[in-house]
C-alpha cells in the first residue's frame, strides 16, 4: 500500500508558500510506501471466521476503502489490480549519468542500481532516497555497470561490467573477488544456476560463459551466435539455458554437454531479453528490436503471444514475480507497457485472434496477439534500459538513459487523476489541463537534489568520505570484533574507505600551476605539454596526439590571467597590441564590436537543408552542417585574434586588456605542424568564447603548413584524434568533482555550445571533404564506445551534417585514387556504427562503394593492389644451415608492418563489412559486377606475387626446416596474419554479392549469375594458399560463399564444366613439386566434389578420375595427406553417382587395390570404412553395377574377410581426425582386425537378403577371432548396432529378426561357435537358440 500527498495539489509543494524572491518555509516531508498495513490486513483476514469474528468488506471504488487494500499475493487471480500505473518517486544520482541496471535487494529494503559511472548506488525502497555510492566497475576507459544478479538463496551478488570483467560481492557490498578475463568484451547479462553453484553470463564477445563460482573459473564456452550476446537466462528449476543476440536468435541450450539444443527465429532484429517466467516454469519471454515481445511455451517449442504496441524497439522486459500473466516492457522511446497474457486488449476495428491453447490444432495456430492493458507514453524521457519489481511485486522500479529510476505503484481505491499526469499525457498536455506545473517541475528537481546532497552529507554514502560508518541496517563490525581505530576507514571495502592510492605515474592531485611558467610556455617556439593533459583515453585506430596525458587543462580566463602576470612583474614577449600595426580596419571578420555582432548573427543564416542537399550551393557559402552558432555573452569581451596565415604553430601569443587579442604564426613544416597538435588541443578545451573555437577550428582545416604539404591518413588520422580527444576531455572537464587551479573560473560554454563553435569552423576555407575529420572526430569522441556524452538532438544533427558532407564530398571527387577519396572511407568506417539507420539511408552507396574498394585494396594506405608480396622476395636471404631468413629488420617487413597498421587496414574488419554493406544497398547492380571484376584483379595479382617468393616454395609442413627460428617467430607469422585479413576481407564482401545475386532479379538473371559465381570461386582459388593453411571448416563465411557460388553455377552444367576446365591441374595424371600447384590442386579436387552430381561421364572420368589417380596411392607422404583423402573423396563422390556405373565398373578395382594399400599405415580407421562402405553402397543394388556384376559386393567382402582373418590384434594410434559419425568413428584405438571386422558390419545394410543369411553368420563368427575381449565387445556392440537401429529396410530388418531369434543368430554373435549346452555345457554343431531345432545356422560358403 502506498501513501501520497493530495494529486490534486501536484502543482503547489506541500507546505511552502511561493514569494516573488523564492521558495522559503519548510522541506515537504518526504513521500513514503507502507506495505505493511496492507499485509497485516490480509493476515487478519485469513485467519478462520469464527463466530462473532470480524468480517472485512469487499474493496471498492473508493478513497474509503485504501486501508482495505491488500498485498498482490493476496490477488493472486486479479493481476488487473496490480499493473503499476501510479509514478510515486524519481530519483537521480549526483552523478546525472544514466542507469543501466536496477536490482531490488533480495529484502526488497533497498533498490540497486548500476549506470555508466561504473558505479553502484543504493536507494531506500520505503522513502526512496539516496543511501550509499561506491565504485563497482569503474576504468578511466570502459566503465560502466552492465548486468548485476543476486544468487537464490540472496548470499552473493554478482555484477558485470563494460570491459568484460565480473565481480563477486556479499550482501554487504564487500568486493570479495573479481574476474577480470571473464570476457573480451562487455558483459550483457547474468543468471546464476538453481543450485548458486555455477553462473552463467553472456557477452558481446559474441559467448556465453558457465563459470564455477567456486574456482572462479569458465567450466564451458558456448558458441554458436554470430553476433552480440544481449541477454541470458537460466531457468529456475531446470538445466535449461537461453540465449538472446543481436544476430536475432534466441538460443536454448543444454549447460551439461554445451550443446545448443534448439534456435527460434521468430524475431527480426536485435533480441534484447530473454527470461523465464519464475511463476509459470513453461514460459518464457523475450523481447527485441523489431519493436515486439513474444511468450513461448517450453512445452510446444513455439510462440503463444506476440505483445504488440511499442512503436519503438523494446528495450527491457520483466515477469511480475507473483503474477505469471504480467508483463511490463519499456521502450527506447521511453515508454511503459503492461501486458495481461489473458486480456488481448485489442484496439477498435481489429479481429481477435484465437490462443493456440484453444484451438484444435495448436502447432500450427499463430501466436495470439496481444495489446498493452496499459500505457504509460511517457514513462521517461529517453531508453529504458532496465525494469525490476519489487519482491513484493506493488513497486516496479525503472532505470533509463534520461538518467533518472522511478518507482511505480498501484493507484489507490477511486483514484483516476493519475490518467491525466505528465507520464500519461506528456508535460505540454498536462500543463495545459493544470496537472502539472514546469514551473513546480523544477523546483522540485532542486528540491530532490538539495535532499539528496544533504542526505549524503548526513550519512555514510560516499567512498570518498574518510570517516567509517556503515550501511543503514549493516553492522559496522561483526559482533566480537570491537569498534574500528580511528582513521582505519570503514570495515566494508568500497564503502566508506579512503580512496585508493593512484596508479603509478599518475599525480594524486592537480598540481597548482605558477604563472611565470605558463608565460613561458606561451612565449616558447614549440611549448611542451602539461603533465596533466589531456587524458589518455582514445578508441581504436585513433592514437593520441605525443605528450598527452592526465586531466584535460580548464578553461583560463585570458584577462584574469594577464592581471596576475602584471601583478608579478612578468611581461610575456610580444606583449604590446597589434592593432597599430593591424590598422585601423583590423583582421578581416573581427574589425569592430559591430562587425562582430554581425559576424555572430551570420552564424545562425546558412544550414544544410535536408530535403536538397544541392540547395547549398557556392551562391550562399559554405554550410556550418546543420548547427549554429551561439553568441557567449559573457566571453566576448576575451578573443584571440588570428592573422590571416594562422597555423598550429603558435610562435607568440599577444594579449590586450580592452578585449583584443591577436595571434601571429610563421609557415612551417608538416612535421613541425604535426607535433604543434597537441597544443591546438589544448586550446580547444581552453577557450571559453565560441567565437575562438570556431577560428582555431577552422585553422586547423586549412592551415598552409599542413595541408599545403603532401598529405597521409596519419595525418589526417592526427586531425580526428584532435577534435576526439578535445569532445572526451570537455566530456571529463564536465565532471562536478574536478578540481581547479585557483585563479582560473568555471567553464562559461556549456557542452551543446561547445559542439556547435567546432562545427561552425568547417567553413569554406576548407574541403568538405576536410569537414569529415572535424565531424567524425567530435562525433566519435563523445558518442564512441557508447559514452553518450551529447543529448539527442544534438546527436541527431551531427549525424545529419556528417552524412551531408560524406555526400557533397562524394560529388566533388575527382577521382578515387587520391588522398580526399581515402579520407572518405577512414571517416565514414569508423562513424558507421554511430549513425542511425535513418542517416545511412541517406548514403549514396552508388558513390560509395568505389571508393571504399579503389582505397581498401588498391591504394598506398591500403593493400597497395597486393604488390606488397612480391616485393618481400629480395630480403629473403638463405642463411647457413641452409634456412631462408627474412629479417625483422629489413624494409619488406617494416612495410608489411606499416600496411598492418595503417589507419584503414587496422580496421579492415569493420571496413570490409561496410563494403559489404554498401554492395547490398546499391542501386546500380553494374558497380557490384564491377566491384567483383575489382577484387577479382586483386587476388590473381597476390597469388602472381606470391609465386615470385621464395617462401612459395617452402611447404607449410616443412618450414619448421626450411626457416630459421627467428623469421618463424617474429616476420612469418606477421605476413600470415595479413594474408588471413585480406582472405577473410574478401570473403565478406564475396558473401554480399552472392547474397545480392540471390536477392536481386537483374544480378540472378541467366547473362551474369554464373559468371559472378565463377568469378568467385577463380578469387578463392586464387587465395586458396591462405585458406589451405586454415583448413575447410575455419571460415564459415568461407564455406557458405563457396557453397552458394557452386549451387549457382550447377544451374548451368556446361558452364560448370567449363570452369573445371579452366582449373583443372596442369599436367594430369602427375603430382606437382611446387606447393603452390599442390594447393591448387587441392582447391580443384574439393570443388570438382561439389559438382559431381552435375557433370557429365565422360567429364567426370577424363577430369575428375585422371585428375585423382596419382594422389590415391600417394598416402605414405605426409605432406600429401590431405590432398589424399581429397582425392578419395571425389573418386567416390563420382562412383556414386548412378550415371558413372561404367566408370565406377573399370575403375574400382584398381581403387579398391589401392584402399587396401595404404590401409592402416597411410589412412586412419574412419576413412578406411566410410571409403570400403562407400564401395559397397555402389556396388550392391539397386546400382546399375550391380546388374552387370552381381558378385562384385560379395567379392570384395571375401577380399575383406580374408584380409580380416590374418589381420593383427595390435592397437593402431588414434586417430586425429575426427569421427565421421556415430558408427564411422571410435573414441578409442582400436585393432587392425577389430577396424576390419567393424567395416564389414558398416556393409551388412547393402548387401541382398540371400547375402545377409551368409555374412550374418560370418561376421558373427568372425567377431569371436579376436583375441581381446575388449575389441570383441566392441564389434559386438557394433552388431547390435546395426542389426536395430533402422539402418536396413524392412525386408532386411525382417530377416535379420528371424535370424537372431529363431536361427541362432544371438548365441552365435554373443558365444560364437563353442556356445555352452543348457546340459551337457558345449555343443559341437556351433550355437543355435535354446530350444530350437538342431543345424540352424547355416555353414560357411566361403
Amino acid at each position: 500500500m502506498a501513501f501520497y500527498d493530495d494529486p490534486s495539489g501536484d502543482s503547489q509543494p506541500y507546505g511552502r508558500k511561493p514569494y516573488e524572491s523564492g521558495i522559503v518555509g519548510p522541506r515537504r516531508p518526504r513521500l513514503v510506501t507502507d506495505y505493511g498495513s496492507s499485509l497485516v490486513q490480509w493476515m487478519r483476514t485469513r485467519q478462520p471466521r469464527y463466530k462473532g469474528g470480524h468480517r472485512m468488506e469487499t474493496e471498492r471504488p473508493s478513497a474509503s476503502y485504501v486501508v482495505d487494500m491488500l498485498p498482490p499475493l493476496a490477488r493472486i487471480h486479479s493481476p488487473a489490480d496490480t499493473i503499476p500505473v501510479r509514478h510515486l518517486h524519481q530519483s537521480i544520482g549526483k552523478s546525472k549519468k544514466p542507469i543501466t541496471v536496477v536490482r531490488w535487494t533480495p529484502e526488497g529494503r533497498r533498490l540497486l542500481t548500476g549506470g555508466h559511472t561504473g558505479e553502484f548506488m543504493l536507494w531506500n525502497g520505503t522513502a526512496f532516497n539516496f543511501e550509499t555510492v561506491m565504485d563497482a566497475h569503474y576504468d578511466q576507459v570502459q566503465a560502466g555497470v552492465t548486468s548485476i544478479a543476486w544468487s537464490h538463496s540472496h548470499d552473493w551478488l554478482i555484477s558485470g561490467g563494460q570491459k568484460g570483467d565480473i565481480k563477486y560481492w556479499r550482501p554487504n557490498f564487500n568486493n570479495v573477488e573479481t574476474i577480470d578475463d571473464a570476457h573480451h568484451d562487455a558483459v550483457r547479462d547474468l543468471a546464476w544456476s538453481p543450485s548458486d553453484t555455477k553462473f552463467l553470463s553472456a557477452s558481446d564477445d559474441t559467448t556465453l560463459k558457465i563459470f564455477d563460482f567456486t574456482s572462479r573459473t569458465a567450466d564451458t564456452v558456448l558458441t554458436g551466435h554470430n553476433w552480440d550476446v544481449k541477454s541470458c537466462d537460466w531457468h529456475p528449476t531446470k538445466g535449461l539455458l537461453v540465449s538472446g543476440s543481436k544476430d536475432h536468435q534466441v538460443k536454448f541450450w543444454d549447460p551439461r554437454t554445451a550443446r545448443c539444443l534448439t534456435t527460434l527465429h521468430s524475431h527480426k532484429n536485435t533480441v534484447t531479453t530473454t527470461r523465464f517466467s519464475r511463476v509459470n516454469g513453461n514460459l518464457l519471454a523475450t523481447s527485441s528490436r523489431d519493436q515486439t515481445a513474444r511468450v513461448f511455451d517450453l512445452r510446444m517449442m513455439r510462440d503463444i503471444c506476440i505483445l504488440r504496441g511499442h512503436e519503438k524497439p523494446i528495450s527491457s522486459l520483466t515477469w511480475h514475480p507473483i503474477h505469471s500473466s504480467l508483463i511490463s516492457t519499456g521502450s527506447e522511446d521511453g515508454s511503459l507497457y503492461h501486458y495481461l497474457l489473458d486480456e488481448p486488449n485489442l484496439p477498435s476495428g481489429q479481429v481477435p485472434t484465437i490462443a493456440p491453447y484453444d484451438s484444435p490444432d495448436p502447432a500450427n495456430t499463430p501466436a495470439q496477439v496481444i495489446h498493452p492493458a496499459h500505457r504509460i507514453q511517457y514513462a521517461h524521457g529517453a531508453t529504458i534500459w532496465s525494469l525490476d519489481w519489487h519482491p513484493l511485486g506493488h513497486i516496479l522500479a525503472s532505470g533509463s538513459k534520461d538518467n533518472f529510476t522511478r518507482f511505480w505503484s498501484r493507484a489507490r481505491p477511486g483514484e483516476t487523476s493519475y490518467m491525466k499526469d505528465r507520464f500519461h499525457i506528456g508535460e505540454e498536455a498536462a500543463e495545459a489541463q493544470g496537472t502539472w506545473s514546469r514551473g513546480f517541475g523544477r523546483r522540485q528537481m532542486r528540491e530532490e537534489e538539495e535532499q539528496e546532497a544533504q542526505d549524503e552529507a548526513e550519512s555514510l554514502v560516499d567512498q570518498r568520505n574518510t570517516t567509517g560508518q556503515s550501511l543503514p541496517g549493516i553492522q559496522i563490525a561483526p559482533p566480537g570484533l570491537g569498534s574500528l581505530q580511528a582513521g582505519s576507514g570503514s570495515l566494508l571495502p568500497g564503502i566508506g574507505a579512503p580512496q585508493p592510492a593512484p596508479q603509478a605515474g599518475m599525480p594524486a592531485s592537480m598540481p597548482p600551476m605558477d604563472p611565470g611558467r605558463l608565460a613561458a610556455l606561451l612565449s616558447q617556439q614549440n611549448p611542451s605539454q602539461p603533465h596533466n593533459f589531456p587524458p589518455t583515453t582514445g578508441i581504436p585506430g585513433f592514437p593520441m596526439p605525443p605528450a598527452m596525458s592526465g586531466t584535460p587543462p580548464l578553461n583560463v580566463d585570458l584577462a584574469e590571467l594577464q592581471k596576475q602576470l602584471l601583478s608579478q612583474g612578468i611581461s610575456p614577449q610580444n606583449f604590446a597590441s597589434l592593432a597599430a600595426s593591424l590598422g585601423s580596419a583590423g583582421l578581416p571578420g573581427l574589425q569592430s564590436r559591430k562587425r562582430r555582432k554581425n559576424i555572430i548573427a551570420n552564424l545562425d543564416l546558412t544550414r544544410y537543408v535536408e530535403s536538397n542537399p544541392d540547395s547549398s550551393s557556392d551562391k550562399i557559402g559554405r554550410p556550418i552542417w546543420g548547427l549554429r552558432g551561439k553568441r557567449d555573452v559573457g566571453s566576448q569581451s576575451r578573443c584571440i585574434r588570428p592573422s590571416s596565415h594562422f597555423t598550429p604553430s603558435y610562435s607568440s601569443i599577444s594579449y590586450e586588456t580592452g578585449g583584443s587579442c591577436a595571434a601571429r604564426s610563421s609557415t612551417s613544416e608538416l612535421r613541425d605542424a604535426i607535433n604543434l597538435l597537441p597544443t591546438a588541443t589544448s586550446l580547444l578545451t581552453l577557450l571559453g568564447n565560441p567565437l575562438n573555437i570556431t577560428l582555431l577550428s577552422s585553422q586547423l582545416l586549412s592551415a598552409p603548413a599542413i595541408w599545403e604539404q603532401p598529405v597521409d591518413l596519419q595525418a589526417c588520422r592526427r586531425i580526428i584524434s584532435v577534435f576526439n580527444t578535445a569532445a572526451i576531455a570537455i566530456l571529463q572537464n564536465d565532471e562536478p568533482t574536478e578540481p581547479r587551479l585557483p585563479y582560473v573560473k568555471p567553464r562559461k560554454i556549456e557542452r551543446e555550445d561547445w559542439v556547435k563553435a567546432v562545427v561552425s569552423g568547417a567553413d569554406e576555407k576548407s574541403p568538405r571533404w576536410r569537414h569529415l575529420l572535424l565531424l567524425g572526430g567530435i562525433l566519435i569522441g563523445f558518442e564512441g564506445q557508447n559514452r553518450q556524452g551529447l543529448p539527442w538532438s544534438i546527436r541527431t544533427k551531427l549525424e545529419s551534417a556528417l552524412v551531408t558532407a560524406a555526400q557533397l564530398a562524394l560529388e566533388e571527387l575527382d577521382s578515387p585514387d587520391g588522398i580526399d577519396a581515402q579520407c572518405i572511407a577512414l571517416v565514414v568506417n569508423h562513424t558507421f556504427e554511430l549513425l542511425s539507420d535513418h542517416e545511412r539511408s541517406k548514403i549514396s552507396y552508388d558513390r560509395l562503394l568505389p571508393v571504399l574498394i579503389q582505397a581498401t585494396y588498391f591504394s598506398p594506405e591500403g593493400l597497395e593492389g597486393g604488390y606488397f608480396l612480391g616485393t618481400i622476395d629480395k630480403d629473403i636471404v638463405e642463411v647457413p644451415g641452409k634456412r631462408f631468413q627474412w629479417s625483422s629488420q629489413s624494409v619488406t617487413f617494416r612495410r608489411v608492418t606499416a600496411i598492418i597498421s595503417s589507419p584503414l587496414i587496422s580496421a579492415l574488419g569493420p571496413l570490409s563489412r561496410l563494403i559489404a554493406h554498401s554492395v547490398e544497398n546499391a542501386s546500380d547492380p553494374t558497380l557490384v559486377s564491377q566491384c567483383v571484376d575489382q577484387i577479382a584483379h586483386f587476388g590473381r595479382t597476390l597469388m602472381v606475387q606470391w609465386r615470385q617468393n621464395k617462401l612459395s616454395e617452402i611447404d607449410a609442413s616443412e618450414e619448421l626446416e626450411f626457416l630459421d627460428p627467428e623469421s618463424l617467430k617474429s616476420t612469418i607469422p606477421s605476413l600470415w596474419k595479413l594474408l588471413r585479413n585480406c582472405l577473410y576481407s574478401v570473403v565478406i564482401v564475396l558473401r554480399a554479392v552472392l547474397g545480392r545475386v540471390l536477392n536481386d532479379h537483374i544480378l540472378a538473371a541467366d547473362s551474369i549469375a554464373p559468371y559472378l559465381s565463377m568469378q568467385a570461386l577463380h578469387i578463392l582459388r586464387n587465395l586458396s594458399f591462405v585458406s589451405s593453411r586454415l583448413g575447410q571448416n575455419a571460415s564459415s563465411q568461407h564455406t557458405f560463399v563457396t557453397l552458394t557460388a557452386v549451387d549457382i553455377l550447377a544451374q548451368y552444367p556446361d558452364l560448370a564444366e567449363n570452369f573445371l576446365q579452366s582449373v583443372k591441374p596442369n599436367e594430369l595424371g602427375q603430382i606437382p613439386q611446387h606447393p603452390i600447384e599442390r594447393c591448387l590442386d587441392l582447391y580443384f579436387m574439393n570443388t570438382a566434389e561439389l559438382f559431381t552430381p552435375v557433370l557429365s561421364p565422360k567429364c567426370s572420368e577424363e577430369l575428375l578420375i585422371s585428375a585423382t589417380l596419382p594422389y590415391l596411392a600417394a598416402g605414405g607422404n605426409n605432406h600429401l595427406l590431405e590432398i589424399f583423402e581429397a582425392a578419395h573423396s571425389v573418386a567416390l563422390a563420382v562412383f556414386a553417382i548412378p550415371g558413372n556405373a561404367a566408370i565406377a565398373a573399370r575403375h574400382l578395382p584398381f581403387y579398391i587395390d589401392n584402399l587396401f594399400a595404404v590401409f592402416p599405415d597411410n589412412l586412419s580407421t574412419r576413412q578406411f570404412r566410410l571409403a570400403f562402405k562407400t564401395v559397397i553402397k555402389v556396388t550392391a543394388p539397386p546400382s546399375l553395377v550391380a546388374n552387370s556384376q552381381p558378385l562384385l559386393p560379395s567379392i570384395l567382402l571375401e577380399v575383406l574377410h580374408e584380409r580380416a582373418l590374418n589381420a593383427s590384434d595390435n592397437m593402431l594410434p588414434q586417430s586425429t581426425q575426427g569421427s565421421g559419425g556415430a558408427h564411422q568413428g571410435l573414441a578409442p584405438p582400436v585393432s587392425e582386425k577389430a577396424a576390419l571386422i567393424l567395416a564389414l558390419i558398416d556393409s551388412l545394410c547393402f548387401l541382398r537378403v540371400e547375402d545377409l543369411e551368409e555374412w550374418l553368420s560370418l561376421s558373427a563368427n568372425l567377431i569371436h577371432t579376436i583375441r581381446t575381449p575388449e575389441m570383441r565387445e566392441v564389434c559386438i556392440e557394433r552388431f547390435w548396432e546395426a542389426l536395430s537401429s533402422g539402418e536396413m529396410d524392412v525386408e532386411r530388418a525382417h530377416y535379420c529378426v528371424t535370424w537372431w531369434s529363431t536361427r541362432g543368430g544371438r548365441e552365435l554373435v554373443l558365444f560364437g561357435n563353442t556356445a555352452p549346452d543348457a546340459d551337457s555345457g558345449s555343443h559341437a554343431e556351433g550355437a543355435y537358440m535354446s530350444g530350437a531345432v538342431g543345424g540352424v545356422a547355416p555353414e560357411s560358403k566361403l
